[in-house]
């Protein structure tokens, strides 16, 4: 494959969507004002990433996609905010994060790949990175085990 189709960008989108949706879910949940500022910075680099995401599907001619949480998402926050340590909820957020980073890992275009998506897709993942370091070194400041 020289660079993910349409399809899975859509699904992709739809995943960060989902994530997204999580945060904010978190965030109207806590009342810890560390955990909200590190909240609001997931949210800022993710609305980022749809934003970025949602443009390159429609230059491609495609639709993004729903723009709504899924059956998946709305089962996952649930499950997050369901469990009672503040510190499984931060987890749980991370492995959805990490989740997220994975994609880029293993959708990597190829050299052949149209300059815009290989461009677009390097760009993202190197955001989701730093936000995945970043979550980490909050949960350390935070004093959870990961």
């Amino acid at each position: 494959m020289t660079q993910p189709s349409i399809k899975e960008l859509q699904t992709h989108l739809q995943a960060s969507l989902n994530f997204l949706e999580l945060c904010r879910a978190l965030k109207r949940r806590t009342r810890d004002p560390h955990v909200k500022e590190a909240l609001n910075l997931l949210i800022d680099g993710e609305q980022e990433s749809l934003a970025i995401l949602s443009s390159h599907l429609r230059q491609m001619r495609a639709a993004p996609g729903a723009r709504e949480l899924d059956r998946r998402g709305k089962a996952r926050i649930r499950e997050v905010l369901a469990l009672r340590s503040p510190g499984d909820q931060l987890l749980a957020v991370r492995r959805s994060l990490a989740d997220l980073v994975a994609w880029y890992e293993t959708h990597p275009p190829t050299a052949q790949a149209d300059p815009a998506t290989r461009d677009l897709l390097a760009s993202l993942s190197a955001q989701a990175h730093r936000m995945l370091e970043g979550w980490d070194r909050h949960l350390d400041e935070m004093k959870v085990a990961k």
